[in-house]
């Protein structure tokens, strides 16, 4: 009805693997992508998507409500707390770290049971690659001291991922965009990848 004729059809955790993992990289990552009202959990090995997940009941929105009932702050100030203060854990931000911290551990479970899962499977062989690395994405996944917070808890590497890594070395150029809002349109960026190289599947 848009007048538009489908180029492809993909699930969107391809496209976002796209943009995060470069095309040369065949090792096996899991993608976190936090969101404002929900996350979601895949695991991509060889460039391709093997299993995807998501949690709707935790997010962003989550976190920022929180802050704003155990401080009785209206949601714009609870939202900023978050955003400059998050989980960095300091006695001038105890507050906030407490009021955080019971939807963090909610969602440091839902990230370890995804991640046993996967590797029960290695060890009953059902898949032949453990997971290397974690990646964040999403609008949510800058949250300061949340990847220290998972790697020590979870015990693997957590990285915020980097949406521009087949794009560009942003060590020597600078998008227009910047970091954090890129990180909510990887899905975007990986489609763009897909449409200046057909071989990209």
């Amino acid at each position: 009805a848009a007048g538009f004729a489908v180029a492809g059809l993909e699930m969107e955790v391809q496209s976002s693997a796209r943009a995060l993992v470069p095309a040369n990289d065949l090792g096996t990552y899991m993608i976190v992508d936090i969101g404002k009202t929900r996350t979601g959990f895949s695991i991509i090995s060889r460039q391709t998507v093997l299993f995807t997940s998501t949690i709707k009941s935790i997010g962003g929105e989550n976190l920022t409500k929180s802050i704003q009932k155990a401080l009785n702050l209206d949601s714009g100030e609870a939202e900023q707390l978050k955003i400059k203060k998050g989980l960095l854990y300091s006695p001038d931000n105890k507050a906030v770290f407490d009021a955080l911290i019971p939807v963090v551990s909610t969602f440091k479970d839902e990230m370890s049971r995804h991640y046993i899962y996967w590797q029960n499977m290695r060890d009953n062989h059902e898949v032949s690659e453990g997971i290397n690395k974690i990646l964040f994405c999403g609008g949510q996944a800058t949250l300061p001291g949340l990847t220290d917070y998972i790697s020590v808890n979870l015990g693997s590497p957590v990285a915020i991922g980097n949406p521009w890594a087949s794009f560009m070395n942003i060590s020597h150029e600078v998008p227009t965009l910047d970091f954090n809002n890129s990180l909510r349109y990887v899905t975007a960026i990986g489609l763009a990848l897909r449409g200046i190289n057909l071989n990209l599947l």
